[in-house]
């Protein structure tokens, strides 16, 4: 339905779905002006509804077709597009594409994960609040505002999990939780040296990644500027020993963050999956922690996971594809 109008707007949460949804829809999709509210908040910052409107206007009045894709759970410019455009231009076809995430507000905030690895422009990218707007208790999509009866056809798809990439998810990966790597005084395990050399000796082109949640600055315990310094001391030791990569994630804010990014949710694991092209489910990707917060959220994702205690007896259990050991 949407190649016969001349403005689509897209109803919904942010997914990378979107962009494959409108090629299969739309027979000349690079001859359609993709409009970002987004962005032009940003790029003009005294920019309001209206201004969204009067811009979208101006389009259409040099017979261009637009395509406007607006992450507002609020429906601002949404329903001020329905309103003002079939008034100003009579014969102009409006279609609405509603796009449904099919596992609710979990996959949102998960692909919202992908997005901000991949993007660019990370401060565009919606917080946990403003995502869960777009849901109701349960985590299940609802619509938050009504559409009018006379703007146009509208079509519902229901998206899977979706990842823009022209990679496949196949990289096994070592995971440890940053607490692991070092003792209580900042120093390096000597014993993690040796998980982290036999798992890369098995898995030569996996991914060894370090994860720092900034617990510790958030409650007090560090400073963050130690945390830093323990961080680059504690990293340059650990890539002096081995034949790979190593690579650190750390949460410098745990508020900017959001709950979603910090665990037991998983957030940070999505955010790695897309980075590193991770396979999170693959036998030889495990996760080594040290608390039950960070346990939790290796289960959340389906990651295989082994407590530092069982790891630092015998390090050989991280290359076996052993399962689960607490």
């Amino acid at each position: 339905m949407a190649a016969n109008y001349d403005l689509i707007v897209i109803h919904g949460p942010p997914s990378p779905a979107i962009p494959g949804i409108l090629k299969q829809r739309l027979s000349n999709f690079e001859g359609y002006v993709h409009v970002y509210p987004a962005q032009l908040y940003k790029d003009h910052p005294g920019f309001g509804v209206r201004d969204i409107a009067s811009y979208v206007l101006g389009l259409l009045k040099e017979h261009r077709r637009v395509v406007v894709e607006d992450s507002c759970s609020e429906g601002g410019v949404r329903n001020c597009l329905l309103k003002v455009i079939p008034s100003k231009l009579s014969a102009c076809r409006v279609g609405i594409i509603e796009v449904r995430p099919r596992h609710g507000q979990q996959q949102t905030l998960w692909e919202r994960q992908f997005i901000l690895a991949a993007s660019p422009y990370p401060h565009l990218v919606l917080s946990d609040e403003q995502i869960r707007h777009w849901f109701d208790e349960h985590g299940l999509f609802k619509i938050s505002a009504s559409l009018p009866s006379d703007a146009g056809l509208k079509e519902t798809v229901s998206v899977h999990l979706t990842a823009a990439t022209n990679y496949k998810f196949e990289v096994p990966s070592l995971l440890i939780q940053w607490e692991c790597v070092v003792d209580s005084g900042g120093y390096l395990q000597g014993r993690m040296t040796v998980v982290c050399q036999d798992w890369a000796q098995v898995n030569p082109h996996g991914r060894v990644i370090v994860l720092c949640d900034g617990t510790a600055v958030a409650k007090g315990h560090l400073s963050a500027a130690q945390q830093k310094s323990q961080i680059i001391n504690g990293m340059k030791a650990l890539a002096n020993e081995l034949p790979c990569p190593v690579y650190v994630l750390q949460v410098t804010s745990t508020l900017d963050a959001g709950d979603f990014s910090l665990p037991p949710s998983p957030g940070l694991l999505a955010f790695l999956q897309r980075r590193h092209c991770i396979d999170l489910h693959h036998r030889n990707t495990v996760y080594v922690y040290s608390d039950s917060r960070h346990m939790k959220m290796a289960e959340r994702a389906g990651v295989r996971h082994i407590k530092i205690g069982q790891v630092l007896k015998n390090p050989a259990v991280v290359k076996k594809g052993y399962r689960r050991m607490n």
